[in-house]
């Protein structure tokens, strides 16, 4: 989906690209530091943390994974902050999401979303990241897919909202409709991808 597009269907794509500089300047590393972690050139991390070009889902796990941060962070700048640095002196909190409590609730219109390369976009369902546990609504326009196979810690269960999705999972391939749930280790090589003329969306637990 065009940026365009996605404006018209109303999603506001969290800033990732400054978020991941924000949390790479924190941890002292320089741009070609943590490309030459990547496999990128310096210059191609740099189109991302500008908002340039869209990273790919194994290279938002990739940072992660190298910034030692959980999935959400990503998703919300505000997170590593205390209450009194995210609320100005005199102001009421802008959202109702409680990131330093046990019970947290997310309004709808505060969902924050990523939107990846080749057509697919994460929206964080669950109001904060805990213990290891991120739950996405994962949507997947025609014919979007991942570039290439993932492959990281965890294990990750699928319960598939609407349309139909291929997981290629090693050597073994799973077509997952619409009712249907799956799980995996992510520590397979796997690969999710939607070859039909439908978009797909589907809740997604990642346990890590």
């Amino acid at each position: 989906m065009t940026g365009e597009a996605a404006a018209e269907a109303g999603y506001d794509d969290v800033a990732v690209g400054p978020r991941v500089r924000q949390l790479r300047t924190r941890r002292g590393l320089s741009l070609r530091a943590l490309a030459a972690t990547l496999g990128i050139s310096p210059s191609a991390l740099s189109q991302i943390e500008t908002g340039r070009t869209r990273p790919s889902i194994k290279r938002v796990h990739q940072i992660a994974t190298v910034l030692e941060i959980p999935l959400s962070t990503l998703f919300a700048p505000q997170t590593d902050l205390s209450p009194r640095e995210r609320t100005a002196p005199g102001e009421n909190p802008t959202t109702t999401v409680g990131y330093d409590a046990s019970i947290c609730v997310q309004r709808a219109a505060e969902t924050p979303s990523i939107g990846l390369d080749n057509g697919i976009r994460w929206e964080r369902i669950s109001p904060r990241e805990a213990g290891g546990l991120a739950f996405l609504h994962l949507v997947f326009e025609p014919g979007a897919g991942y570039s290439e196979y993932l492959q990281h810690n965890g294990r990750e269960i699928v319960y598939l909202l609407e349309g139909a999705l291929t997981f290629h999972i090693g050597f073994a391939t799973h077509e997952i409709n619409a009712g249907d749930s799956f799980m995996f280790p992510s520590t397979t090589p796997h690969k999710v991808v939607n070859p039909n003329a439908d978009t797909a969306r589907a809740c997604w637990l990642v346990l890590s």
